[in-house]
C-alpha cells in the first residue's frame, strides 16, 4: 500500500501575479491620494470635489492593501488539501475518512470537485484552492479508496 502523503498547495505563481497587481494599484492610489492633497482649492465647490475624491481614493488604498496582504499570506500558506491513507483533509471545510468516501457519488465538475461519504455529508474543493486539476485530486482520492477496500 502507498504510504505517501499528498500535500497540495494553493497556486503561488496566480497569487504572486495577484499580490504585484495589488501593490501597484495600491501605489498608484496613494500617489494620487498625494497629489489630491496638493491640488489647489479656491472655490467650495473644488474643495468639496477633493474631499471626496481623497475620502474614494482612502477607501480603495486600504481595500488594495487588504487585497496584497491577503494575497501575499496566500504565496507562503500551507498546504490546503491533504490525503493519507486514512483521510482527506480540506482546509476551513474540515476531514472525511478515506474508507468512508463513496466514490461512486463523487460529482467532478469544471472548477469543483465533491466527495461525498457514505452517512451522507460531503466535502468540495474548488479548483482556485489546489495547484492541481480537480480531476486529478478525484483520482488520486479513487486510487486511495480503491486501496483501502
Amino acid at each position: 500500500m502507498n504510504n505517501e502523503t499528498l500535500n497540495v498547495y494553493r497556486p503561488k505563481l496566480r497569487n504572486a501575479f495577484w499580490c504585484a497587481g495589488f501593490a501597484v494599484a495600491f501605489a498608484v492610489s496613494l500617489t494620487a491620494q498625494i497629489l489630491a492633497t496638493y491640488l489647489p482649492r479656491e472655490t467650495l465647490i473644488e474643495k468639496i470635489v477633493n474631499v471626496s475624491v481623497f475620502a474614494v481614493l482612502w477607501v480603495c488604498t486600504a481595500l488594495l492593501l487588504a487585497a496584497a496582504i491577503n494575497c501575499f499570506r496566500n504565496i507562503f500558506s500551507g498546504p490546503s488539501v491533504i490525503l493519507t491513507n486514512e483521510k482527506l483533509w480540506v482546509q476551513r471545510k474540515g476531514e472525511m475518512l478515506v474508507e468512508d468516501i463513496d466514490i461512486e457519488k463523487t460529482e467532478v465538475l469544471d472548477k469543483k470537485v465533491v466527495f461525498h461519504d457514505k452517512n451522507g455529508s460531503s466535502l468540495s474543493v474548488k479548483s482556485s484552492m489546489i495547484s492541481m486539476p480537480v480531476g486529478t485530486l478525484a483520482y488520486a482520492v479513487k486510487v486511495r479508496v480503491e486501496q483501502t477496500e
